[in-house]
């Protein structure tokens, strides 16, 4: 269903708990793009053979290419920080929890900056292994798995 979508960058003061936008633009879709996704759907339908595709474990996920909306989102990023780069210092990125993924992680370290965002409840994070190698297999990618702790509010 086709109706309006738009970006907002904010400056957010901590301090009084204020939102200055800054820069917002709206996404206007070409039709070429809309035919494109159509057929990306359709061919993303297609049974595959079985097992997982050769070279899909060994790629690097930081040279990825980022979505065309994850690019528009870094040029906007990029605006900003040229624009007020002199006065403030743009430190991190706060994006909604459906950015909470590997390529949105990439734009933003792209940019310079850190990501707050909400991970899924499932997410598996580890600490880098940095023992000693065993002397036989492959050698150890994973150490310790980080305890992720939730913060609850009681309204009382």
């Amino acid at each position: 269903m086709r109706g309006l979508s738009f970006y907002a960058i904010s400056l957010v003061s901590t301090k009084w708990r204020i939102s200055f936008p800054t820069m917002v633009k709206q996404i206007i879709r070409s039709e070429e793009e809309l035919n494109q996704k159509e057929q990306n759907d359709s061919e993303s339908k297609k049974k595959r053979g079985w097992g997982r595709p050769k070279g899909s474990k060994n790629t690097n996920k930081a040279d990825a290419p980022l979505p065309s909306y994850l690019c528009f989102i870094q040029s906007m990023l990029t605006k900003v920080q040229s624009l007020i780069s002199t006065t403030i210092s743009i430190k991190y990125a706060v994006l909604d929890g459906a950015f909470g993924n590997n390529n949105a992680v990439q734009m933003v370290l792209r940019c310079h900056m850190h990501i707050i965002s909400k991970l899924k409840r499932t997410s598996a994070l580890y600490f880098p292994y940095t023992g000693p190698y065993s002397g036989r297999g492959a050698k150890r990618k994973y150490g310790d798995k980080r305890v992720v702790t939730y913060l609850t509010v009681d309204n009382k």
